[in-house]
């Protein structure tokens, strides 16, 4: 494993910024979708071997727990689409359970009555 050359305006970026080094590690998830974790250094001398070596071996740890991170958000996002705007978070973190019910105040514009001051009113504290 080597550091990328500084080319690219990213690796410019980082070479603006005083970064001297740079790494990036594949994350493979369980079910094969890659990813990347990058590490830039401002150490003149770089990153060293024993530097690269730790990275070899905590990448497989990062990586269970970066995958776990990213199902939480799409678990969330998913829920959140099927029964509604936060919901999902509160499902996940056991707030919601099956049978819970909740009282809520709403207005259901249809466009038979669109034109009723209440749904004009409903619209704009949705913006």
């Amino acid at each position: 494993m080597s550091a990328a050359p500084a080319s690219g305006e990213p690796l410019e970026k980082l070479a603006n910024d005083g970064f001297v080094d740079y790494v990036i590690l594949p994350l493979v998830f369980t079910n094969g979708e890659t990813h990347g974790a990058s590490f830039a250094t401002r150490a003149p001398e770089g990153f060293s071997e024993a530097h690269l070596a730790d990275f070899r071996r905590v990448i497989r740890p990062l990586t269970h727990l970066v995958e776990i991170g990213v199902l939480r958000v799409r678990s969330t996002t998913l829920l959140n689409t099927y029964v509604g705007h936060n919901s999902g978070e509160r499902i996940l973190a056991g707030r919601i359970q099956k049978g819970d019910v909740e009282t809520l105040r709403a207005v259901i514009c249809s466009p038979i009555y669109a034109a009723s001051p209440r749904c004009r009113l409903a619209s704009l504290r949705e913006r």
